[in-house]
């Protein structure tokens, strides 16, 4: 079976669009059977039994006032009611036949095919005279053997394959090998938030924040302006269904999916596009915005990933095939632990990656802070771990009175790896991205987070305390160089006021220092 159809007008339409939002990227053709002659015939007949019953209820119980007269009568209403529910209610989900989903992905398990007709409830549309099955607790997605056959170029012995239950294949959504298929979650405080009349405290906050206040102007012209480039990120082949494996769902952040592609040459490259949880609002354009420029701006560090291209909330960057730090540190081979001049090598990389960030404009002053600082931010690309990932930074403005930076704030500082006046919502620096280097310091030495055992509000009141994650006494005492450099930095990065805190750039000197005096394994 071919599934070539043109999607349906009119009120067929409805039900078209519900089953495309289930998997967003794709905008398949849907193909409905319209329901058994027989099975309306069957249908006609239950109703002439039940018109003739009313008949016989009203010639009964048609006269007379008496209590038992009224008392049978209502008795018979309730099983003449009950009768027709059963005898009208379909029993068999066969009256409408399933929606069949074409999909270009490998054949399932066969241990997960199931019987294509469970968890659907019946939806008639009386203007197109059509029934179509609507998914209850979940989105339901199947496909026809005929047509995984005839895309694998193999022939199928299935007959009437349009009206065969065990011709179809139940697809779930939930296992990570359909990367081709996105199941949009929302809960119910975001469909009632989708419902609610927006207020305007709700509009307030759904744009950008205000760049220029008072005396406070943007530092260098680049940080007002945008530089799309759309035609590149709509020539991403998104929509090559006959090449599947040309486009792969990698992961996601908090606001983007990760999309791997190869270019026409093989190139593989990456496309982050913004995840159905979120708003497509002015807030999060100029984040998206703020992270495209701030990656341009760096283009010439070797530190940090390159972009290609920029458009809306969609970015293309480039690929990493090394994973990144997190990875590096927790899942690696327990027969390969690095070593402590591996580390510092690493340390070396992030500090580096940091102070180009902070000096892409001069040294004396920072005009962008990343401001989200952890190990997971940085991505192995050629053997190098590059800085990644801008769409929470902040771009620093500069004081005309004053001449000097103006700094920030952020409204929401969760987790347990910021700065100390981060978690006091005090005004912030650039300094915030060094303290929380240090924590990737941490991490390095001791393989774990700092506080990791720790509820959130209390690592962070801790924090504010000036306390520190605990550091084992063979680390303090150690007498290995690198151990003792990377000890070195964490500290310093880890100075409680932010006036007192070393600039990125002198860590990433301390470090560069202590790994050159190290002796060149042979």
């Amino acid at each position: 079976m071919t599934n070539n159809t043109k999607p349906q007008a009119g009120p067929r339409a409805r039900h078209n669009k519900h089953q495309h939002a289930q998997h967003v990227h794709q905008r398949l053709p849907v193909t409905v059977d319209a329901p058994s002659p027989t099975k309306s015939k069957e249908r006609k007949a239950k109703s002439s039994l039940l018109k003739e019953a009313w008949v016989q209820l009203q010639t009964v119980y048609g006269t007379g006032n008496n209590n038992k007269n009224t008392n049978n009568l209502m008795i018979f209403l309730g099983v003449f009611v009950l009768c027709s529910i059963i005898l009208l209610h379909p029993t068999n989900n066969n009256d409408f036949h399933d929606i069949a989903v074409q999909n270009t992905n490998n054949i399932p398990n066969q241990n997960k095919l199931q019987n294509a007709g469970d968890s659907v409830i019946k939806h008639d549309d009386s203007s197109s005279s059509l029934g179509v099955n609507v998914p209850t607790r979940r989105p339901m997605m199947v496909k026809l053997r005929d047509d995984i056959a005839m895309h694998a170029g193999t022939k199928t012995t299935t007959s009437n394959a349009k009206h065969n239950d065990n011709n179809v294949i139940r697809v779930d959504m939930n296992e990570d090998k359909w990367k081709t298929f996105r199941q949009v979650d929302r809960s119910k405080d975001q469909m009632y938030a989708l419902d609610k009349f927006v207020s305007s405290r709700d509009w307030r906050h759904r744009q950008s924040d205000t760049f220029i206040e008072g005396d406070c102007i943007q530092s260098r012209d680049w940080q007002l302006t945008t530089l799309p480039s759309c035609n590149t990120i709509h020539e991403v082949p998104m929509a090559d269904f006959e090449n599947p494996s040309q486009v792969a769902l990698l992961s996601n952040g908090w606001w983007r999916d990760v999309w791997r592609f190869k270019e026409y040459d093989g190139t593989r490259m990456v496309l982050k596009t913004m995840r159905y949880m979120h708003e497509w609002e002015e807030r999060n354009y100029d984040r998206h915005r703020r992270d495209a420029l701030a990656a341009e701006r760096l283009t010439s560090s070797e530190m940090t990933v390159n972009i290609f291209s920029y458009c809306g909330n969609s970015g293309l960057f480039e690929y990493s095939d090394g994973g990144d730090i997190t990875r590096w540190i927790y899942h690696r081979d327990k027969d390969k632990p690095y070593s402590s001049k591996e580390a510092l090598a690493v340390a070396t990389q992030v500090a580096q990656g940091i102070a180009a960030a902070h000096s892409v404009d001069s040294k004396e002053y920072a005009t962008i802070a990343h401001t989200d600082i952890t190990s997971n931010q940085f991505i192995k690309i050629d053997g190098v771990f590059k800085l990644n990932d801008f769409n929470r930074c902040r771009f620093i403005r500069w004081n005309k009175e004053k001449n000097e930076p103006c700094p920030y704030t952020v409204g929401n500082n969760p987790g347990k790896l910021r700065a100390p006046e981060e978690y006091a919502y005090a005004p912030q620096t650039e300094k915030v991205d060094v303290y929380s280097m240090g924590n990737i310091f941490y991490e390095l030495l001791m393989k774990q987070w700092p506080f990791e055992n720790l509820a959130e509000e209390e690592a962070q009141a801790k924090i504010q305390r000036g306390e520190r994650g605990h550091v084992s006494s063979s680390i303090v005492a150690s007498t290995d160089p690198a151990t003792q450099a990377l000890y070195e930095a964490m500290l310093r990065s880890w100075t409680h006021l932010a006036k007192d805190r070393p600039k990125a750039a002198e860590i990433a000197q301390l470090l560069e220092d202590a790994l050159a005096k190290l002796p060149i394994e042979q």
